[in-house]
């Protein structure tokens, strides 16, 4: 149970604090400034998840996880104070926060809960904490909906940092929960080894599933950027400033937070149990991938809420319950240099190059054509369907390593 409030919590934040920042940064300078911000943010969040990964190489996540999480609520609280007196410098330094403390302690979240199973038993409890993590978008999209009629916007960042809180102390309750016979052959291996973000590349150059599933990371994430930008510059065309706009970024990603939340409640068992780890990571390129067709044959906000919005409902539900499992196998002392890198720095790889992609379609003969962006989604989304078809021999090789060396032992009274 406090897992699943700390995930609802965590994600309820990060919901309300997309909504936030959008709002702020519409409402202050024009869409144009977009792409040149997203890239920014891109840039410095790649620099954090580096400082990240070399935190979580040589403590585990139990103990870097709060206090950055911590360290980010006494920065929302500033960031408060700043937007009374400066909003212009506020919205940018809201911007660039939720790109340095979003993925990256989202990141090391699921690595503190999949450190805690063995591969058996994450099957089961996975689902759980990824329906607590439902339930918290949910709640985060409804609150800055009904706070954007109430009060100024600026005053969701209290309320962000009061959800952080209560992460905080729902973390707090969670036990040690090391996986048995795992930590001991673990601490030696590490201890045998280099940490830090090289020895983390290092370990992607040897090991081609971590590679692929950094590859499945980058193009999801580059396929977001741009139906992003699609709604975004749709939204801002056709919403006024200040409250109105939060409103609708609100109401769309409380929209996101029910799918997701139905979604994962009735397919997610089914699609695990079907279509296994890879095929269920796979439904959410091509599920875009029919939206961002839909959209280049008929351009325009509704098209771009139906591809983006196809994105998130996937990504929160049966693409996170799928994803996270194919870390489970993979050897402690190879996950924790590794998957802040996969998870946040190929995601923020994957932004820049959309974002690099929007600047040059605005500069070419493109730069009034949603359906380009449309297009070059649909692309992206179809290669990332055809990566995700290796991950599954990659998993099963991961698994049958860590079995025999000894790293992951599965309780055979759980398995009968």
């Amino acid at each position: 149970m406090a897992a699943m409030v700390a995930a609802g919590a965590l994600i309820a934040q990060q919901v309300a604090g997309r909504a936030t920042r959008d709002a702020l940064f519409l409402s202050t300078f024009h869409v144009s400034s977009l792409p040149l911000v997203m890239i920014a943010a891109a840039v410095l969040s790649a620099l954090a998840v580096l400082a990240f990964s070399a935190a979580l190489s040589r403590r585990p996540p139990a103990q870097v996880v709060p206090v950055t999480i911590a360290a980010g609520t006494v920065l929302l609280l500033a960031e408060w104070g700043l937007s009374l007196a400066q909003p212009r410098l506020a919205a940018i330094a809201v911007y660039l926060h939720m790109a340095v403390f979003g993925a990256t302690v989202v990141s090391g979240f699921w690595s503190l809960m999949n450190e805690r199973f063995d591969p058996h038993t994450a099957r089961r409890v996975m689902g759980d904490i990824a329906l607590g993590a439902s339930l918290g978008g949910v709640a985060g999209g409804m609150l800055a909906w009904v706070t954007a009629r109430l009060v100024a916007v600026p005053t969701m960042l209290a309320m962000m940092a009061a959800f952080n809180v209560v992460c905080l102390l729902a973390l707090s309750r969670l036990g040690p929960g090391e996986t048995p016979g795992r930590g001991t052959v673990e601490r030696r291996a590490a201890r045998r080894e280099a940490t830090g973000p090289l020895s983390g590349l290092r370990v992607m150059k040897e090991v081609p599933y971590l590679r692929d599933l950094a590859l499945v990371v980058a193009l999801g994430a580059a396929t977001e950027t741009l139906l992003d930008f699609s709604l975004s510059s749709r939204a801002a065309a056709t919403f006024a400033s200040g409250a109105p706009l939060m409103s609708f970024f609100a109401l769309f990603h409380t929209g996101v937070g029910w799918l997701a939340l139905a979604v994962q409640m009735t397919l997610a068992r089914p699609a695990l149990r079907r279509l296994g780890l890879a095929g269920t990571v796979a439904l959410r390129p091509a599920a875009v991938a029919v939206g961002a067709l839909a959209g280049l044959a008929s351009p325009g906000l509704g098209s771009a809420l139906l591809a983006r919005g196809a994105h998130g409902v996937l990504n929160n539900s049966l693409f996170r319950s799928g994803y996270e499992l194919l870390f489970t196998p993979v050897a402690e002392r190879r996950k924790r240099p590794t998957k802040a890198i996969v998870d946040v720095g190929f995601d923020k790889l994957g932004t820049v190059v959309g974002g690099l992609v929007i600047l040059g379609l605005a500069a070419g003969p493109f730069r009034s054509s949603v359906r380009a962006l449309f297009a070059l989604a649909a692309v992206l989304c179809l290669a990332a369907v055809a990566v995700s078809r290796r991950l599954h021999n990659g998993y099963v090789t991961a698994l049958e390593d860590s079995l025999r060396s000894g790293v992951v032992r599965l309780d055979l009274a759980d398995v009968v």
